[in-house]
């Protein structure tokens, strides 16, 4: 048997150690804590347009071990652009807000944590990194450039790019494209910033020439590229004396054609000019006292112009110097068409509609329907003829011009032009850029889509197909098809009257100020 004072010694001293071990328990580290935060998600990041303010985060705290785990969630530099809400001092599972006050951040890359500490867990303190991205966007004004001259005339005016990011930050830039035509003032710079785009058309043929600038911006969020367009046209452009408004066109071949207008002086005389070169000289046939609003012609020598109360007829158009006569007519008229050299139509003020069919010797008066005046007109054979006028009148006759009927087309607008290609398919223009298409004779008319804002004047097709109309503020559409229509630059700012088209490509328009645009490649 042991001693007893030895029992006692060894008790003693192995309670000694245990409240040793006791005391470096409560002085270090708990090693047998092994319960995890688990923080989701993992990383914090918005990506946001400068002034845009991006959507909150939800941050879902919790625990790993089977145990209650008390949290505290700060910002680690303090930056105000980052806060946290709802509950930031908790215990797992909880959740809090992460929230972004943008303020006055400039575009850039921001970058902070959010330390979430706990006593109960062997991860803390959690690191959850916060990463917001405020990216300039890239403004180009206007986003897209169309040049537009006439072949042989001036070049197009040079036209500025306005560069701009929404952010004071300024982007850099680099600017690149393909064509010749097309010029830029410098190609590396940063926002903001205006550079002169200069587009160069002499010696480029007729048609329509298309680049691309590409505008590389690292630090902007969408990449741009700028879509530029020259339209180099073949109309080209003749000036006679500008106190002379021409007001319509009739060609009889390549050379030889006539055109009538008035003298925009004190005189108040009207014109019958003509050429011989295509339009490029003309000479004057005739001054009369009333402007010339209209002529025709139905084979190279039979022909007449009408101006107010007088019509001109000439019976050898086709001589080296034709000669005019004129007849006196009781009733103001704006046009005149004939189906051949005997019968005859004219139309004007206040609806008034004569018909002859001795060319004009003699007029006989028919009875108006309308008392809206009538300003031009056109037969499609010896019976089915169209006449237009103010408010919206389209008068129809079937009967060789003897009754007219009215055609409703549901506007007011005045019309001011019309062609027919045959009994069924045409065409009227008139005030605000009103087009109408019909394709049953006028039973139903079509109004297409307002392709311009400016009184048109005249619509005309070629034999081939093609179709133009002229009108306001120097305004040519052009169509291929009758249905869809295009701009074409006319290189004028002046009201275009009338044209005159001998095939798909060769054709004149007529405007006021003695304009003459003449084409041989139909505008194109």
């Amino acid at each position: 048997m042991r001693p007893l004072h030895n029992v006692l010694a060894v008790s003693f001293l192995l309670s000694v150690l245990v409240l040793l071990v006791g005391s470096c328990s409560d002085n270090g580290p708990d090693n047998s804590i092994t319960a995890q935060l688990v923080i989701t998600p993992d990383l914090v990041f918005r990506e946001v347009e400068y002034g845009v303010s991006p959507s909150a985060q939800w941050v879902i705290v919790s625990s790993s071990g089977s145990g209650a785990a008390r949290y505290s969630a700060r910002v680690a530099s303090g930056d105000t652009w980052i806060g946290l809400y709802n509950q930031t001092n908790g215990i797992a599972p909880d959740s809090f807000i992460v929230n972004f006050q943008l303020g006055r951040l400039q575009a850039g890359t921001y970058l902070d944590t959010i330390i979430i500490e706990s006593p109960d867990v062997a991860n803390s303190p959690y690191m959850l990194p916060v990463r917001l991205v405020v990216f300039n966007l890239l403004q180009v004004i206007p986003p897209a450039f169309a040049f537009s001259m006439t072949s042989g005339g001036d070049e197009p005016a040079p036209e500025a790019m306005l560069l701009l990011g929404n952010s004071s930050t300024p982007i850099d830039l680099t600017l690149s494209h393909n064509s010749t035509w097309l010029d830029l003032e410098k190609t590396a710079t940063s926002t903001p910033d205006t550079i002169t785009l200069t587009a160069t058309g002499t010696g480029l043929a007729a048609g329509t020439y298309f680049d691309t600038i590409s505008i590389d911006a690292p630090t902007a969020y969408y990449p741009i590229t700028v879509p530029c367009s020259l339209v180099v046209a073949s109309w080209l452009k003749d000036t006679l004396d500008d106190r002379r408004d021409l007001r319509d066109v009739y060609f009889l071949n390549s050379s030889r054609g006539f055109a009538v207008g008035a003298l925009n002086d004190a005189t108040g005389g009207g014109l019958i000019l003509r050429t011989d070169d295509g339009g490029m000289t003309w000479l004057t046939d005739d001054v009369p006292d009333i402007a010339v609003g209209n002529i025709t012609f139905v084979d190279q020598d039979n022909g007449w112009a009408v101006g107010s109360h007088l019509l001109h007829r000439t019976r050898n158009g086709s001589a080296a110097e034709p000669t005019w006569t004129e007849q006196t007519i009781t009733d103001t008229m704006n046009a005149v068409a004939f189906a051949d050299t005997s019968l005859g139509w004219l139309v004007g003020k206040d609806g008034k509609i004569l018909r002859t069919t001795n060319g004009g010797a003699t007029w006989s008066s028919i009875s108006p329907i309308t008392s809206f005046s009538l300003f031009r007109l056109q037969f499609v054979g010896p019976d089915s003829g169209w006449a237009v006028g103010n408010n919206g009148v389209i008068l129809f006759s079937a009967d060789s011009g003897k009754s007219w009927v009215k055609q409703d087309w549901g506007g007011s607008n005045d019309l001011n032009g019309l062609f027919f290609t045959d009994n069924m398919n045409g065409w009227v223009v008139g005030a605000l850029g009103i087009m109408l298409h019909t394709t049953d004779g006028g039973v139903t008319w079509n109004i297409l889509p307002a392709y311009t804002s400016n009184d048109l004047e005249a619509v005309r097709f070629a034999p081939g197909g093609r179709g133009w109309a002229v009108g306001a503020s120097g305004t040519i559409l052009f169509t291929s098809d009758g249905s869809t229509w295009t701009s074409q630059p006319s290189g004028v700012a002046t009201r275009l009257n009338s044209m005159f088209f001998l095939d798909d490509n060769v054709g004149w328009i007529v405007g006021v100020q003695g304009i003459v645009l003449r084409t041989t490649g139909g505008g194109l």
